[in-house]
């Protein structure tokens, strides 16, 4: 997460990558990206096709005939046309990346797609750690 989305005295939850605050469904941002798993027939993504849809050095990860990728939803379907694409699907959430979620090492199971619900403390609330 990139900005603040609680205020004290919320409740934030996130189920299947979309937050919730005290129960009610925040609208996506236009140009949310999530992490795509990309699958050509072998032809490799070149330098201008990654230039023209917007992903940066630092995000192209894999070579042919597989990629991992965060996308927008135009970028998605700019990759899903291409007759050479034969896959683009959504990557669902890591388990194996829970050591990098807080609290760490808790139990809760959480992963960046899916956690809470939580209360965001405000003055006077105890919390128990």
């Amino acid at each position: 997460m990139k900005r603040c989305i609680g205020l004290p005295g919320e409740t934030l939850k996130i189920t299947d990558g979309k937050i919730y605050v005290d129960g009610k469904q925040l609208p996506e941002p236009k140009n949310v990206q999530y992490f795509y798993y990309v699958h050509t027939n072998g032809a490799a993504i070149d330098d201008a096709l990654y230039d023209k849809l917007g992903i940066s050095v630092e995000d192209r990860h894999g070579e042919a005939p597989d990629y991992v990728l965060p996308l927008t939803e135009a970028m998605r379907k700019q990759l899903d046309a291409l007759p050479w694409v034969l896959q683009v699907q959504k990557m669902p959430a890591d388990p194996s990346e829970n050591d990098y979620i807080f609290p760490m090492g808790s139990g809760f199971g959480w992963t960046h797609n899916d956690m809470g619900p939580f209360l965001i403390p405000k003055r006077g609330t105890t919390i128990e750690l």
